[in-house]
């Protein structure tokens, strides 16, 4: 009889520590999800503003004629040296005053390219086409940086923003 007792606790025991390893594993997979989005929105904010910096500097001393593409993927800030006047799809005017690499690598976020945008609006440095923002809006489906993107609005809006922190920067080149 005192043994039929103690399975049923060992049963419930069981059970309650079942549940307990459950309720972790919940409770750490949306903590680990909500650090991911978090992390996401930071990382994208600074590589903005980083590559944005980077971009005024190369227009200070090589001045940037103009982008071949109205999407620009930055795939160049590693280049040490390049023949002629373009570097990626940029067109400088004194490309010998180039003072790459300006990174080791070219920034990702998730594997995807940050893009410059040249709109109606002014040039942009954005995340690339199929970037998840934290707002879970995708950036080529849900938002679409085309020519006539105001993307200005889109930052002050909160759209292209996390946490206050733009998710996109304008570049000053004229």
């Amino acid at each position: 009889m005192v043994r039929k007792n103690l399975s049923g606790v060992h049963k419930y025991i069981s059970i309650l520590a079942s549940t307990l390893f459950v309720g972790l594993a919940l409770l750490s997979g949306v903590g680990l999800y909500l650090s991911s989005k978090s992390s996401r929105g930071v990382i994208i904010a600074a590589d903005v503003e980083r590559i944005a910096k980077i971009m005024q500097e190369i227009h200070a001393d090589c001045k940037i004629i103009s982008f071949d593409e109205q999407q620009t993927i930055v795939d160049f800030l590693n280049v040490g040296c390049f023949a002629g006047s373009k570097v990626g799809s940029i067109n400088l005017a004194y490309p010998n005053k180039w003072q790459g690499p300006y990174l080791k690598e070219n920034p990702t976020i998730h594997e995807k390219s940050y893009m410059i945008v040249t709109t109606d609006n002014g040039i942009f440095v954005t995340p690339g086409n199929g970037v998840k923002l934290p707002s879970r809006k995708k950036i080529g489906t849900d938002i679409v940086l085309d020519k006539h993107a105001d993307i200005h609005h889109l930052i002050t809006s909160g759209v292209l923003q996390y946490n206050g922190r733009p998710l996109a920067a304008q570049l000053y080149i004229k």
